[in-house]
């Protein structure tokens, strides 16, 4: 049987013929001549010479010269490359035209009126039969507006991460020297209200004294909170690591607690599992951590309610802290901000309860510290967890060989 004859295939040329049946991309086109970008396609010679078979007329919004100079002068994208970028982007190129990989980079250009704008161009490689890559289909962008946008954010950023710093650091000198008055005050409120030196003679001045006491004590521990706050976030925070018994740590928080609970007539529970780890953290930070979340739930509970604390290990090994109460609780709108350095939410009835806002901030930034996780949930009317799970790392080194 005679063979059929081959169906004829039109060249690339005649894909580009003015015709309209043989340009099917014809609206597509239409689209591109329209648009403020350029639309190209050329063809790369194995030598790297270029010749551009369509050029959009958005060449001129984007470089400020006609379409036609660049077809006729293949070069010009190169030569209006701003210097300092010229090498780079010609290795770029290059890359691109051997590997035949999509290209896709930004860079400055000079335009004909002398402006430096960032372009960003997208080429997309045909490749021939043996894989080498022909023709390159492409547009190229003008992003000046959006690199200016990020200069500014970055700037931006910057200026109000060091504006941050500087306000840590100021406030850690601030307190650093608040605390030296304070101490002086808080012992000679001491030795009055003790008459260590003989009867003071006024009973009322022996009431004042304690007063002052105890205002400058409360005074020194708000201190000493925006103190340590304001070494961690200026970076200046230390560690001093030891070995200690994670049972010793909970239940020496839970004495130092355990009047402050009275006295708001709450039942303080404990719930420890049995062989907790040995752990290797910073003691005096720890029980910092476990002391404020103490303090937050007995000052939020009403009485009769409990405060307990709960100590368990995980099952990837490190040990989870947690402190459960009958309280108040915090709308799930509020517990961003509770959370946040200096930020303080209001109770149900839309008042503020005493204090700095530093409490759980302080918290979460010294179990960060340790590489830790602080979490909290919270139901209003119900109650709160807050939840402190430390890392394996925090196990000390022999009680992870013995588990």
């Amino acid at each position: 049987p005679a063979r059929p004859a081959s169906v004829p295939q039109p060249s690339r040329a005649a894909a580009r013929a003015p015709a309209d049946e043989a340009r099917p991309g014809r609206s597509l086109q239409a689209v591109a001549e329209n648009m403020p970008v350029v639309v190209f396609e050329q063809r790369v010679g194995p030598d790297e010479r270029i010749a551009y078979d369509y050029v959009s007329p958005g060449m001129r919004e984007v470089y400020g010269v006609e379409a036609r100079l660049l077809q006729s002068n293949p070069d010009m994208l190169f030569e209006m490359v701003y210097p300092d970028d010229r090498k780079r982007v010609r290795a770029e190129f290059s890359q691109a035209w051997r590997s035949g990989e999509d290209l896709d980079t930004e860079y400055r250009i000079v335009a004909q009126d002398g402006t430096v704008k960032w372009v960003h161009n997208l080429a997309r490689a045909a490749r021939g039969r043996r894989g080498e890559a022909r023709i390159w289909d492409g547009i190229v962008l003008d992003v000046t507006a959006q690199k200016a946008a990020e200069h500014e954010l970055h700037a931006a950023k910057n200026e109000a991460q060091m504006t941050s710093r500087m306000k840590a650091e100021f406030l850690a000198n601030v307190s650093h020297e608040l605390r030296t008055p304070l101490n002086a005050i808080i012992g000679f409120a001491e030795i009055i209200s003790e008459q260590s030196y003989g009867p003071v003679g006024v009973d009322k001045y022996v009431e004042y004294a304690r007063d002052i006491h105890d205002s400058a004590d409360h005074l020194l521990a708000v201190v000493n909170d925006i103190l340590d706050l304001s070494k961690i976030e200026a970076g200046r925070a230390t560690l001093v690591l030891e070995d200690v018994e994670a049972t010793e740590l909970v239940d020496s928080c839970l004495r130092l607690i355990h009047g402050r609970a009275a006295n708001a007539r709450l039942q303080l529970r404990r719930h420890i599992q049995d062989g907790l780890p040995r752990l290797r953290v910073d003691p005096l930070k720890i029980k910092q951590v476990l002391i404020n979340l103490l303090a937050n739930s007995i000052k939020f509970t009403r009485p009769g309610g409990t405060v307990t604390l709960r100590a368990a290990a995980t099952d990837e090994g490190g040990l989870t802290l947690a402190v459960i109460d009958t309280g108040i609780g915090i709308p799930e709108q509020d517990l961003s901000t509770a959370i946040e350095s200096y930020g303080q939410v209001g109770s149900l009835s839309g008042d503020r309860t005493e204090g700095t806002g530093l409490g759980l901030p302080l918290a979460k930034a010294l179990t960060e510290l340790h590489g830790g996780q602080l979490t909290i949930r919270s139901v209003p009317g119900k109650g709160t967890t807050v939840s402190v799970t430390l890392p394996p790392g925090c196990v000390s080194p022999a009680r992870r060989t013995e588990a």
